[in-house]
């Protein structure tokens, strides 16, 4: 190590680095409530922010700690009426990452359209 010989065990430790530009531009921004794992209750209006391609959520308007981060490059939004009236809950749509999944509630329908074609455009076109 460190003699200039290349050693494979090294080799296992060199980081991946990615750079990744994150847009100046704010997509979208307000409140969401969030369907909470551990209560199974919905908290409400959790703050989010979409600077793509990052969601950025808060836990009030006052918040300077981002609580969640999700890459939309990498997560998957999903909506359908089946699930919301499995739910009983209007415009509820879910956002899934390798890791975790979240469910999120807009505050009204207006709102529900602008969240989703801020998070996916060709997902909120299917929307009647």
């Amino acid at each position: 190590m460190g003699d200039g010989v290349y050693d494979e065990k090294e080799a296992l430790y060199a980081p991946i680095v990615e750079e990744i530009r994150v847009s100046p531009v704010v997509s979208r921004k307000g409140y969401l409530n969030i369907l909470e794992e551990k209560t199974s209750g919905w908290r409400k209006q959790v703050g989010g922010v979409v600077r793509r391609p990052y969601v950025y959520m808060y836990n009030n308007e006052k918040d300077p700690v981002e609580r969640s981060l999700i890459n939309l490059a990498t997560a998957q939004v999903e909506f359908s009426e089946e699930s919301q009236a499995l739910l009983k809950a209007r415009n509820t749509f879910s956002v899934l990452t390798k890791h975790r999944g979240f469910l999120l509630q807009s505050l009204d329908d207006k709102e529900f359209h602008e969240w989703l074609y801020a998070l996916n455009p060709l997902l909120a076109g299917q929307i009647r």
